[in-house]
């Protein structure tokens, strides 16, 4: 499987997060298994620098909960919806939707994840161009 370079806005993260959390729970096969991880860990590392922003943005304009330790604050704040209007580039590892015909998912799920899937045929046509 080969990598494509695609752009996210950082304010899907956590609607990814979810689904894909949702997935893990599941029996999937390996390499499906394999390939989403793989994803996840590309994100991470292409919202890092994204999520000590978002971090600081909390400190500085939430309302920190004593007894919890949570941070809350206004989701209109302009310091928050500029950050989660930004764009992300991340490598992404496309998975054959044939494969994922035992997950779980809503239609509103399977829309949050779309950009990680593919027709088994674009893969074949791909792998042939490489070769």
């Amino acid at each position: 499987m080969v990598g494509e370079l695609i752009t996210i806005k950082y304010g899907q993260i956590e609607a990814i997060r979810h689904v894909v959390t949702k997935l893990f729970n599941q029996s999937l096969p390996v390499d499906v298994q394999y390939w989403i991880r793989r994803n996840v860990e590309s994100l991470a590392k292409a919202t890092r620098p994204l999520e000590e922003e978002r971090v600081s943005i909390l400190k500085q304009y939430g309302i920190r909960h004593l007894d919890t330790d949570v941070y809350h604050i206004d989701p209109e704040n302009t310091h928050l919806k500029e950050l989660m209007g930004k764009d992300v580039e991340v490598v992404i590892n496309r998975i054959e939707v044939n494969k994922m015909s035992k997950a779980n998912l809503t239609q509103a799920e399977l829309t949050v994840i779309k950009f990680m899937l593919c027709e088994e045929q674009l893969i074949k046509v791909s792998s042939q161009i490489i070769q």
